[in-house]
């Protein structure tokens, strides 16, 4: 009885966490369904943040996008539109599209000190089912002052999938 009782409560608990990664709405002018994931940290940045990265999923009008939220000291950067940003995982490349972007002022995003330089918001189009069970290894975000490779660890990856697994879950 306790073990069903913990394997219950663990199912629960998962539910849970998946559903506050995700929030599912009906566009109230067009009747479609709208879904988006939170924010997740896929790149710390190391010590200083710089390029700390943060992606998101989003459905909207028909369309799958990742949207990259990217911390940095150079506030001339960004991202053309049409440019490419590459997620290299174990299984291949998967190019996804930027759509358009956006460069935030100082702090926009955070309060914290650590967070306090530019941010470059970018929208990209993608198909998820590329991204389906795959590991990210590695993003490179190519911007108007060179490109950006980021590392990405394991852990960080796996947080990756079950943010992937939740949008997916969502769509259905």
């Amino acid at each position: 009885m306790k073990s069903l009782f913990s394997a219950l409560f663990l199912s629960l608990l998962s539910v849970i966490a998946n559903a506050q990664n995700v929030k599912v709405e009906t566009d109230d002018f067009t009747g479609e369904k709208v879904i988006t994931t939170d924010y997740l940290k896929v790149y710390q940045g190391g010590a200083t943040a710089e390029n700390q990265t943060r992606i998101r999923f989003r459905h909207e009008n028909g369309k799958d996008y990742i949207e990259y939220r990217i911390f940095t000291d150079d506030a001339i950067s960004s991202c053309k539109e049409g440019q490419t940003i590459l997620i290299k995982t174990d299984d291949g490349i998967i190019e996804t599209v930027n759509t358009e972007n956006t460069v935030a002022e100082p702090g926009a995003w955070s309060a914290k000190p650590i967070n306090d330089n530019y941010g470059i918001y970018i929208i990209c189009t993608f198909s998820p089912y590329d991204l389906q069970g795959k590991t990210i290894q590695k993003i490179r975000i190519n911007l108007t002052s060179g490109y950006t490779d980021l590392n990405i660890k394991a852990k960080d990856a796996g947080k990756f999938q079950q943010l992937l697994t939740s949008f997916l879950d969502a769509k259905k």
